[in-house]
């Protein structure tokens, strides 16, 4: 009877110990448990604020594209510089042409006086000052006085074979003369046409 008793114990005991293994198996399990979401938690946590700097990054990105996008100012003002020179080589160009145009016959006198103003073309321009941002225009115009210079040069040489012309080949001397003046003539007129036209496109381009 006592070894029953004692046998009953023993079973009673190593029941109870399964029971309160279980229990601790099962809040362990628990515990183990809430320590995995308390994981998920955090990891959820850290990619949010992982993930913050991004769109702060994005707002300044966009912020300083805001600011780089502005309108461009147009370029600055034609200085008073640069209006004399274009009202100085226009004025010249009248001057230089104006002959040109109206001259129907060349006479000895005709001719002188052509080469007279044609001489001067060079100083007169160079007296306009500097061009500025009107350089294009002022080159070509530089060209047209230098072919002016060269018609002048060749019409005081024709006056001068035409004073003492004696055969013909002298006079063939003396049409050569002409004919190259005319011809350099023309082209210093053409020229000057072209430089007052790159004027007025630089006039407008810097007008806006």
């Amino acid at each position: 009877m006592k070894r029953l008793l004692q046998r009953a114990t023993v079973q009673h005991l190593l029941r109870s110990l399964q029971i309160f293994a279980l229990g601790a198996a099962l809040l362990l399990a628990g515990s183990f448990a809430g320590a995995a979401c308390s994981g998920d938690e955090g990891e959820e946590a850290a990619q949010t604020e992982a993930t913050a700097p991004e769109g702060t990054s994005e707002q300044a990105t966009t912020e300083a594209t805001t600011e780089e996008t502005t309108t461009e100012e147009g370029p600055p003002p034609i200085t008073a510089a640069e209006q004399r020179w274009t009202r100085e080589m226009n004025q010249l160009r009248r001057e230089m042409t104006g002959g040109f145009h109206r001259t129907r016959v060349y006479t000895n006198a005709v001719m002188a006086k052509l080469a007279k103003t044609y001489s001067r073309c060079l100083r007169s321009l160079r007296r306009a000052g500097e061009p500025g941002r009107f350089e294009p225009a002022a080159r070509i115009a530089e060209r047209a006085c230098k072919r002016a210079e060269r018609a002048g040069s060749l019409l005081e040489e024709a006056l001068a074979i035409e004073a003492g012309i004696s055969s013909q080949a002298e006079a063939d001397r003396y049409n050569a003369a002409v004919e190259r003046a005319l011809e350099a003539q023309g082209n210093a007129v053409n020229d000057f046409a072209q430089a007052s036209a790159r004027a007025r496109t630089i006039e407008q381009e810097l007008a806006g």
